[in-house]
């Protein structure tokens, strides 16, 4: 029955080798793309920032920061840790205290219906990934009605769906949005952190970042900007990319799972595989409830194929461990029963993890028509039953009717 609780294990580890793998491949993406020599993007935006004149200096990388000047407007150049990582991502953003050009009023009036506050919304390039969940009907994007901004551009937001519509319903929203993600921009953020509006770019610039290009990016953001709805109210928004907290409590719960299902098996070792088909439906069954509760939570959410994807190994840990250690317990727990076998060992061997030894004996079943059975031995009578070749299983009947091993020692 231990076999089980490896199955999610070996999947965790496949899964994050193939996630490893895209990683190094996109990185090297990236850097193809940067060239020979190309700068960090924190230094590459920080010259053309100082090239345009910014105010301000210091290392992007660390808490410096540029304040730009474009058309007699300001914008903040910034450099930000995602989740406190050690990738710096770098960006320009528009204060949410910000004014609007002459004759703009997003910061509230009547040409258009006013929001109680601006939705959190990313804008970025829509991928194979993305459309694979809204094939799936998992992933439910809005659609503005644009072609080409619906082809090309995936929307993530949080908050009433009619408000992310009506922040993007404006068409310098979505020009500008374009524009950026063509310059080599990696995404839009609103209602981020101090911003109103920002575009980040990743560590590995896909393209050179100049003065130029800088200027054009940071007029496409103002267009975003100045076509922004009325809003009542400014407040900050949230920290840079919020943590999974909802995926994280179920990997953790999954790992802690996992250590609980090996001690019930050290302490009630099932005496063959008879229980291990039940074990495998009761995991199954463990594993598919949670992740119903994560469907029902994701559903509808333009991210979630991707968080349901991150919440899966947890799911499986925390199924698969609770379920096989759950019954465990519940079939050695208070039973008192006791029977002796004098068995025959066919083979006696050793395993080992991480440097530590785990011995094993292969016995022949004391049940008519039954195979060999594999049992764990403590070290200290391993090598007196390996030499005698006997050795006398006491084993308890089984609350559940699965009899388990209570002991093992030479005969």
């Amino acid at each position: 029955m231990e076999a089980i609780l490896y199955a999610p294990l070996a999947l965790l580890g496949a899964a994050v080798v193939l996630l490893a793998f895209a990683a190094l491949a996109s990185l090297r993406r990236a850097r193809r793309a940067a060239g020979p020599g190309a700068p960090r993007a924190s230094e590459a935006l920080a010259r053309a920032a100082a090239a345009l004149g910014a105010a301000g200096g210091g290392d992007l990388a660390t808490d410096g920061a540029f304040e730009l000047d474009v058309a007699g407007r300001r914008l903040r150049a910034f450099g930000a840790r995602p989740n406190k990582g050690r990738n710096v991502v770098v960006g320009i953003g528009v204060a949410a205290g910000a004014k609007a050009a002459p004759g703009v009023a997003f910061a509230g009036g009547t040409a258009r219906q006013p929001l109680e506050k601006l939705p959190h919304v990313t804008l970025r390039q829509e991928t194979g990934f993305d459309r694979l969940g809204k094939q799936l009907k998992v992933n439910l994007e809005i659609e503005t009605g644009d072609a080409e901004f619906d082809r090309r551009v995936y929307v993530e937001g949080e908050g009433p769906r009619e408000d992310v519509a009506a922040l993007l319903s404006d068409r310098r929203v979505r020009g500008g949005a374009l524009a950026l993600l063509d310059g080599g921009c990696m995404q839009i953020t609103f209602a981020e952190g101090e911003h109103l509006v920002a575009a980040l770019w990743p560590a590995q610039l896909p393209a050179a970042l100049t003065p130029e290009s800088l200027r054009a990016s940071a007029e496409s953001l103002l267009a975003i900007a100045d076509g922004l709805p009325p809003l009542r109210s400014r407040e900050a928004g949230a920290p840079f990319l919020r943590a999974p907290w909802f995926e994280i409590v179920y990997l953790s719960l999954g790992i802690a799972a996992f250590p609980l299902a090996s001690l019930s098996l050290f302490a009630w070792p099932p005496a063959g595989d008879r229980m291990t088909p039940l074990a495998a439906g009761a995991a199954a069954l463990a594993t598919a409830l949670p992740l119903a509760f994560a469907v029902a939570r994701f559903k509808g959410r333009p991210d979630a194929l991707r968080r349901l994807c991150f919440a899966l190994p947890g799911a499986m840990m925390l199924g698969t461990g609770s379920a096989v250690g759950g019954l465990a317990a519940a079939n050695g727990w208070g039973d008192d029963s006791a029977a002796e076998h004098a068995v025959g060992v066919e083979d006696a061997y050793t395993r080992r993890s991480r440097n530590r030894p785990t011995h094993y004996l292969r016995v022949a079943s004391w049940t008519p028509g039954e195979g060999p059975i594999e049992l764990r031995v403590p070290g200290g009578r391993f090598e007196a039953i390996k030499a005698a070749r006997r050795a006398l299983v006491r084993t308890g009947r089984g609350r559940l009717g699965y009899e388990w091993v209570r002991s093992v020692e030479p005969l």
